[in-house]
């Protein structure tokens, strides 16, 4: 069984002794010794240039400056009619069906491009909404 012990029945003292002049001297050393620590690492990151650095900093510039010029995608311009007709009609079906095309598809977009092109064409003409009336009256 535990020995309860009151409080009241303890000594007043305190069980650890320090020099003399201990508290009154702790902030001078403290500081002494953050400044020494601030110290050692301002000189631990120091960097000094050389001419051996300032050579290896242009090589590798010039190594990525060198791979970028080389990986950098080529401007793909559109093709001419001599490229397109040599492509046989067996691979354009081929790539028609890649890219998952019907006839329909392909028969809506050739009825929209023919729309477009007769709507410029008539815009083209540059014709009054009068001779549009009189040449329907006369069909």
């Amino acid at each position: 069984m535990k020995k309860k012990i009151p409080i009241e029945n303890l000594e007043r003292k305190t069980p650890f002794t320090v020099p003399e002049g201990y508290f009154e001297g702790l902030p001078t050393r403290v500081q002494a010794r953050v400044r020494a620590r601030q110290h050692a690492h301002e000189h631990a990151w120091r960097i000094s240039w050389s001419w051996r650095r300032t050579a290896l900093s242009s090589v590798c510039a010039g190594l990525i400056g060198a791979l970028v010029w080389f990986t950098w995608p080529a401007r793909q311009d559109s093709i001419g009619q001599e490229a397109l007709s040599q492509v046989s009609d067996a691979s354009i079906e081929q790539y028609l069906i890649d890219q998952n095309l019907t006839e329909y598809d392909l028969a809506e977009h050739t009825e929209l491009r023919m729309a477009a092109a007769d709507s410029i064409f008539v815009q083209q003409l540059d014709l009054s909404d009068e001779d549009i009336v009189r040449h329907i009256e006369q069909l």
